[in-house]
């Protein structure tokens, strides 16, 4: 069973992969919260639409950012839904959607109410 305490996301893990830089985590940080939301609904309308190409191209927009905040499964997850909805797998890449949305969610709230040195 899952620890349900454990945080989605941890900042010293994030501060590992920009080399110590606490501005420049923090400046990823605000660009993240501030393009993810937006990212994600044109994810959820592009299965709503059932369009594979741009399934896989919106969800291709966050993996870069997961990955600088040290995010590495929800970028596996980002990657998942791209690649199903290059392959056309609408069904599979719709519900790896739905996961990838969960686990974003539980992220953003998490960087939000995370505290900062």
């Amino acid at each position: 069973m899952p620890d349900i305490t454990q945080s989605p996301w941890d900042r010293d893990a994030a501060l590992k992969v920009v080399n110590g830089d606490g501005e420049l985590l923090d400046d990823i940080i605000q660009i993240f919260l501030t393009d993810a939301p937006g990212i994600l609904a044109a994810l959820r309308q592009a299965v709503s639409d059932r369009d594979a190409a741009r399934i896989a191209s919106v969800s291709h927009k966050l993996i870069g950012s997961l990955g600088c905040l040290g995010l590495s499964h929800a970028s596996e997850q980002a990657r998942t839904v791209e690649d199903l909805g290059r392959s056309g797998a609408i069904d599979a890449a719709a519900e790896a959607a739905a996961a990838f949305e969960a686990e974003m969610t539980a992220i953003m709230s998490a960087m939000i109410g995370a505290p900062r040195p």
